[in-house]
């Protein structure tokens, strides 16, 4: 009688083991599987303002202008490596947090199909402050 009970356990752990290989088998496909599934994760990055507050005696309005482009565009070219990117309608305008805003902004970028939005800042102050 106990040669019937280490068998029939022998067999039992046996269905086990096909049952597990079979749901790790599954769980490592299944990924794969769904992969064309997930669309893939897009941002729209609208323009970065910039903020002056160092007092400085010199306009340094068109030198400011030229590193905030420089700065968007690198920034976009970094980010389009990872992630798709989509345009904002008002990117060939002001297309700032405070010029159309965040709630047109977030319009135009579900209208955009974008999942997420990313809006910023600089800001430069005086070297004093540190």
């Amino acid at each position: 009688m106990l040669k019937v009970q280490s068998a029939e356990v022998r067999f039992r752990l046996f269905e086990c083991g096909q049952f597990f290989l079979i749901l790790m088998v599954a769980g490592l496909l299944a990924p794969a599987a769904f992969a064309d599934v997930v669309e893939p994760a897009t941002l729209a990055v609208a323009d970065f303002e910039f903020r002056d507050t160092s007092g400085e005696v010199r306009d340094q309005t068109a030198e400011h202008e030229a590193r905030l482009k420089a700065f968007g565009v690198t920034l976009q070219d970094g980010l389009s490596e990872k992630i798709k990117l989509v345009a904002l309608p008002c990117q060939a305008e002001q297309c700032t947090i405070k010029d159309p805003g965040l709630v047109d902004l977030s319009k135009q970028a579900k209208t955009a199909s974008a999942k997420y939005l990313l809006i910023g800042q600089v800001h430069k102050m005086s070297t004093l402050v540190g």
